[in-house]
């Protein structure tokens, strides 16, 4: 048997598993295919739309928008890809930026964004409002500033019931996962979040709040 032969029958038991008839696959993928790119040229059209493209070549333009749509493709949210959309418009109207170096600094962004679930989206969100809010009164002090962040955010959770309250840590502590929020652990036991410099990063290339609000999310 070939290999070409073994692959074919290793396909055909598996779509018997999901009880899919072979011959309707290629329409059933097709039609999948086709939903996904209608959601993300939707959020093309209205994020990408005044990046100067022409100071990125040929090539890591392709790489961008395949990225892009490997996100849609993989089941990324609408949120998410207007986040990653909202980020390649910045990027491109950015001058400073070394055009050559655009695309794996995007491949790293995609990697970290996509993934995250819709109230992880809004955890983050919040943890940059309180952010704003107390950074007035920060110090030296890592530690305390993470727990005025933190203490603040889950008083904004409280207040605007985004997500339930019992939710704020569980959040946060998947987060780091992705590095966009780091642990602070208290020396008499006890624990605070706050965000890194990585989501400082990214926040300047994408707005969390806008994107919420555009999904029908207000914070």
């Amino acid at each position: 048997m070939s290999k070409a032969d073994m692959v074919a029958n290793l396909m055909f038991d598996m779509l018997n598993s999901f009880m899919i008839p072979t011959n309707t696959m290629q329409s059933l993928f097709q039609q999948h295919m086709n939903k996904k790119a209608e959601k993300l040229r939707d959020i093309i059209i209205s994020e990408i739309d005044s990046g100067n493209f022409s100071r990125i070549n040929e090539d890591d333009r392709v790489s961008l928008f395949f990225r892009l749509t490997q996100a849609a493709m993989n089941g990324s949210a609408r949120s998410n890809l207007r986040l990653l959309a909202q980020i390649i418009n910045s990027r491109a109207k950015d001058e400073n930026i070394n055009p050559e170096l655009f695309p794996s600094e995007f491949n790293r962004y995609a990697s970290i964004i996509e993934t995250l679930s819709l109230d992880e989206i809004k955890m983050l969100s919040v943890l940059l409002i309180a952010k704003e809010d107390v950074k007035g009164a920060f110090t030296v002090n890592v530690f305390e500033n993470a727990k005025l962040q933190y203490n603040k955010a889950k008083e904004v959770v409280s207040k605007k019931k985004v997500i339930s309250d019992d939710m704020v840590e569980l959040c946060c502590s998947a987060l780091q996962r992705t590095g966009l929020v780091m642990k602070h652990s208290a020396t008499f036991g006890g624990a605070v979040y706050s965000t890194t410099e990585i989501f400082d990063e990214i926040i300047k290339l994408a707005d969390f709040q806008d994107c919420l609000k555009k999904e029908g999310v207000s914070i």
